[in-house]
Formats: structure tokens, sequence, C-alpha cells
């Protein structure tokens, strides 16, 4: 049991006579970590960008909602009376004449 330790702590598997074989699953078995480093990599970027892009959509969320208030209030006509008045205009001193027409 100890001979055998002693031989796989030194290499020997890698340089006897069947080492061929060995060397076959040694290099599967680094091209396997290799693949998973990758892949592990991969995954840390989604998840920054999936980060990134969840903070975008509460800034532009917050954004929408500022903006809809800012559109609520602006079409109330206090507001509105208040811009045509910064433009010139006045409303009306008589309310509008009704036009009848004969259709005879």
């Amino acid at each position: 049991m100890i001979h055998v330790l002693i031989s796989l702590v030194k290499g020997k598997f890698l340089v006897d006579q069947t080492a061929v074989r060995n060397w076959r699953f040694v290099v599967f078995l680094a091209v396997l970590g290799l693949i998973s480093i990758a892949g592990s990599h991969r995954m840390d970027r989604k998840i920054f960008q999936i980060a990134e892009l969840r903070d975008e959509v509460r800034g532009l969320k917050a954004e929408f909602i500022s903006i809809r208030a800012h559109l609520r209030t602006s079409g109330l006509e206090m507001e509105v009376a208040a811009q045509v008045e910064e433009a010139g205009l006045k409303p009306p001193s008589h309310p509008p004449a009704l036009i009848y027409v004969d259709k005879g």
C-alpha cells in the first residue's frame, strides 16, 4: 500500500510502459478542468451583466414615474392657464356665441 502511494507521488505512472493510457486520462482531466473554469468565468460575467441591467431598469423606472407625475400635473387646468398667460393669451371675458344654421 505504501509502495503504491510513493510511486503515485513520484509520478512513476506517467513514465512507465503504460504511460500513454495514463497521459490520455490526464489530458482528458485537464481539458475538463479548463472547460469547467471557462464556464464558471462566463457565468460570473453573466451575473455581473444581469446586475448592471437590473440597476439600469430601476433607474429607468424611477425616471418613468417622475415623468408621468410631471405630465399629470402639467395637464391640469391651472397649469395650462399659467402657461397660456405667459404666452400672452387671456381667457375670454364672455362665453362663446352659438351659431344656428337653417337647413331650409
